[in-house]
């Protein structure tokens, strides 16, 4: 799993570094982990309402996501001001911002993963592979 994550970052970082057009990847990069933010809420809420996750394992959830919420609050801000007023600092920002918010998002998903629940693949819908009792 931390093998996973740190690829995440290391992937979303090189993404921002290799291309051009820094404010469009950035922007790209924003709408895709909301995407994936509100999947893993989704599965978290069916999970809950369906009895797999009891409410202090669903107030858990929450609280992490409330993280990574506030992270995804800064890097939309970083980005908003580093339009306005394009630099290498204002940039640098910007990536540090995402850097940080992917990093809470994989919080997020590790947190959700940890109490069974699965996460829909965003592009084909299927959903994750499940772990079968014996099987590894």
């Amino acid at each position: 799993m931390k093998r996973f994550r740190t690829l995440f970052l290391v992937l979303s970082v090189l993404l921002l570094a290799a291309c051009s057009d820094f404010e469009n990847n950035a922007y790209n990069t924003l709408v895709i982990v909301g995407e994936t933010y509100d999947a893993t809420m989704s599965a978290l809420a069916d999970a809950h309402a369906g009895g797999t996750l009891d409410d202090a394992q669903y107030a858990k959830a929450k609280a992490v996501a409330r993280i990574y919420r506030g992270a995804f609050q800064s890097a939309r801000i970083a980005l908003e001001e580093y339009v306005a007023s394009p630099g290498d600092t204002q940039r640098d920002r910007v990536t540090q911002m995402l850097v940080a918010m992917t990093g809470r998002l994989s919080e997020l998903l590790d947190c959700a993963r940890g109490m069974g629940v699965g996460i829909h693949d965003l592009k084909t819908g299927q959903p994750a592979p499940v772990k079968e009792e014996g099987h590894v």
